[in-house]
């Protein structure tokens, strides 16, 4: 069952202390105060930032124009991405189960605790049939190799290949003309 399957069809969530809280599909109403929840933590997020004013103003004006054109509503891209985070499920379960009780840290520990209980289960079938394991991991839109990584084995960080002594393009030292042009730019005149 999926995320949207669990909220579609109705299905439990049962807290640590055993409480069993219901899911349900989001109303409509509901759906807008995920929606802008969602837009206003990406203004949060530029706020948040050290850009200048004028870099900041003109990410402003990208978010909202994404959600002019519809990629942070419920069924759209941002809100879609958003509900395969712990942040994004543990809002939109504080949002569906508010009417029982549930706050927005409540909902964050019902969610860390489901991760845990489904994460238990995957090592559990890893452990019973390793080829059971990759079906399951890509319904999550996970690579099916996800577990098999272990700590031992190297990261991209940890690469053998050298380090490069050019400078990079953005760098002060480089020089200044364009990588994807052997003319002069005066040759051309864009327009």
């Amino acid at each position: 069952m999926t995320l949207a399957d669990a909220f579609a069809v109705g299905s439990d969530i049962t807290g640590p202390d055993g409480t069993v809280y219901k899911l349900r599909k989001p109303t409509l109403y509901e759906q807008g105060e995920f929606q802008r929840w969602l837009e206003q933590r990406a203004h949060d997020a530029v706020d948040r930032s050290t850009a200048p004013e004028d870099a900041k103003d003109r990410r402003h004006a990208r978010i909202d124009t994404d959600a002019a054109l519809g990629k942070y509503e419920f069924d759209g891209p941002y809100a879609m991405e958003a509900l395969w985070t712990p942040a994004g499920l543990a809002k939109i379960v504080a949002i569906v189960c508010r009417d029982q009780g549930v706050t927005d840290e409540l909902a964050e520990r019902l969610v860390a605790d489901q991760i845990k209980r489904i994460a238990a289960v995957l090592l559990a079938r890893a452990s019973d049939d390793p080829k059971a394991l990759a079906p399951l991991l890509g319904a999550l839109g996970l690579p099916t190799d996800w577990l098999r990584s272990g700590p031992n084995e190297p990261s991209s960080s940890s690469s053998s290949t050298p380090r490069s002594t050019e400078p990079s393009p953005s760098s002060p030292d480089s020089p200044t003309t364009s990588s994807c042009s052997s003319t002069p730019s005066s040759a051309a005149p864009m327009g």
